[in-house]
């Protein structure tokens, strides 16, 4: 009877509660007073178009107290019939040796009321908040979760607790010596408070595709994990953020978010600074002269290319094209360890992102000071760094963006209850290299594209420009593992007025960057330009350097002629 007096009494609180914003509650009991909890709803996670990622509400949760039920096995059988459970498992949990037992959490309203017409002693209902992703498992690494006691556990849950989670209220009532409520004895100590919405900058179509894309890649490569970023050249908004990991022979949503918190050596990639840094210290041309041997010995070791070759002379288009690390090296020598380590750092490639992903790395770029005799040579091919997918998108939509870096954002406004948004401020870009550098480099990285590395990048009616990468990986004891790469492609389009910037990362798979991770841009660029309704700027252009042969999907660069 205390028990159904209780919840009688908790209908009555639940009106009051339901005046001040509709709020649930749960009691604790003293010797004098019981204390109810208000919830405040948690905010909710919106994607760019204003449609829930995340979402709370307050439904019954169905709980038993075995001390006040003296037949379990008779009442199991009636709420077996409306909860859609097995008597046998009910019956075990309605005479567990506790006072509390919840049955069944999230509960419609309608089975709620079916229980408690049953009128059963010792079984009630609570309305608490329960936590829904719309989309089920979709993009969960960038959404985050929230834990048991309802905080944010990784992603932009964990990123905006603060924001998103609501302030409970409490309503203090006094009870006599048997635990009774006195009646009119309620005061109201604090009202609960629902938490701010979120809107990002997600595009959950996009978001979707990319998925999809990424996933059906991981497989085919083999990798054991694989990101794949969408960016807004303009304003740096990330529209498509996919983290995915093998679990067997199936890819899976990732267990954290691999764009922010997970390094890679870029590989080739990396030649991007070191091409830029030249021309803007003004130490190479698009049309320079160098000298491109097989090897190389620089710090008494030994570097050469992917590919076996007579000595050479290229260009910095050409270099770009077959991605040539004694090229690279050769641009390195001439602008020197500071300069290099500055452009590195300059493109955001030392320090996190604004976005102060939560467990977000900053990579590992050490500075000259502590460079060996072999850092230089290494650095400007791409080895001997880490980054993130995060800061390499940033570093490549900075060419895009005219040589200017845009900070990456993924949330744009705080929305709270009455519905009015408060933008947050975006974080102020910076020049990296000016605007002829970018201009100058745009046409060079579509010939990647268009006779180098990345040929399998091309979408018909569009110049897309993008740099292939291929970096080793590493046991257990640090030494290289020449089975498995690091493989990366990078690149924007339209080529001459750049809107989409893409990078494709895929680790531990013994496909090259132009196997594992060109298709699947192509893929995602095209999906992305389609849906957005970008138009073109113009075709791929031809090519105007040696053309790389494709045999079976991957540049043989060991068919490359002479001269």
């Amino acid at each position: 009877m205390l028990v159904l007096f209780g919840v009688a009494f908790c209908l009555i609180v639940y009106r009051l509660v339901a005046i001040q914003g509709s709020h649930g509650y749960a009691q604790v009991s003293s010797a004098t007073q019981q204390s109810l909890t208000l919830y405040g709803l948690r905010g909710s996670i919106l994607a760019a178009n204003g449609n829930e990622l995340a979402f709370s509400e307050e439904r019954p949760t169905i709980f038993a107290d075995p001390g006040e039920i003296a037949d379990p096995a008779g009442e199991a059988v009636k709420l077996a019939g409306v909860l859609h459970r097995s008597a046998f498992t009910l019956q075990s949990q309605l005479s567990a040796k506790t006072t509390y037992v919840p049955l069944v959490t999230g509960a419609s309203n309608a089975t709620a009321k079916a229980v408690s017409k049953l009128g059963l002693p010792g079984i009630g209902t609570v309305d608490e908040p329960i936590r829904y992703y719309a989309d089920g498992t979709l993009g969960l690494p960038l959404i985050g979760r929230v834990n048991a006691a309802g905080g944010g556990v990784g992603g932009l849950e964990q990123t905006y607790n603060g924001v998103l989670q609501g302030k409970n209220g409490k309503i203090v009532r006094q009870v006599d010596p048997q635990g009774l409520p006195v009646a009119g004895d309620v005061t109201t100590d604090r009202p609960a408070t629902d938490g701010d919405d979120i809107l990002t900058t997600i595009n959950p179509a996009l978001q979707y595709q990319v998925d999809q894309i990424l996933a059906a890649d991981l497989v085919h490569s083999k990798g054991t994990e694989g990101v794949i970023m969408v960016e807004d050249t303009r304003t740096g908004k990330i529209l498509a953020d996919s983290n995915m990991q093998m679990d067997g022979n199936k890819a899976v949503e990732a267990t954290s978010n691999f764009s922010f918190m997970h390094t890679f050596d870029p590989g080739s990639v990396g030649k991007i600074v070191t091409v830029s840094a030249g021309l803007a210290q003004h130490k190479i041309t698009p049309t320079s002269k160098i000298a491109d041997p097989y090897s190389l010995n620089v710090a008494d070791s030994s570097f050469h290319d992917d590919w076996s070759h007579p000595s050479e002379t290229l260009t910095p288009t050409s270099l770009l094209a077959q991605s040539s690390d004694v090229g690279a090296i050769q641009v390195a020598k001439r602008i020197g360890p500071q300069a290099l380590y500055d452009y590195l750092k300059a493109y955001g490639l030392t320090q996190k992102t604004d976005i102060n992903w939560p467990g977000e790395s900053s990579g590992q770029i050490y500075p000259p000071a502590a460079w060996s005799g072999t850092s230089l040579p290494t650095y400007a091919f791409g080895d001997g760094y880490d980054i993130t997918g995060a800061q390499m998108i940033s570093a490549v939509n900075t060419i895009a963006d005219g040589g200017k870096y845009v900070p990456p954002r993924l949330v744009t406004a705080l929305v709270g209850a009455d519905g009015q948004k408060q933008p947050l401020k975006a974080p102020k870009p910076h020049r990296v290299v000016p605007r002829w550098v970018a201009r100058e480099m745009t046409p060079m990285l579509e010939q990647v594209v268009s006779s180098g590395t990345g040929q399998a990048a091309q979408i018909p009616g569009y110049a897309i420009a993008g740099k292939t990468g291929t970096a080793a990986t590493y046991d257990a004891n640090g030494q290289v593992n020449n089975l498995y790469n690091n493989s990366s492609f990078a690149g924007f389009a339209p080529a001459q007025h750049p809107r989409l910037t893409v990078i494709v990362t895929i680790s531990h798979t013994s496909l090259f960057g132009a196997q594992a991770a060109v298709p699947a841009f192509q893929q995602v660029m095209k999906d992305a330009l389609t849906d957005l309704g970008i138009g073109s700027d113009g075709p791929q252009p031809g090519p105007s350097v040696k053309a790389v042969p494709i045999i079976s999907g991957h540049p043989d660069t060991a068919l490359l002629p002479a001269g």
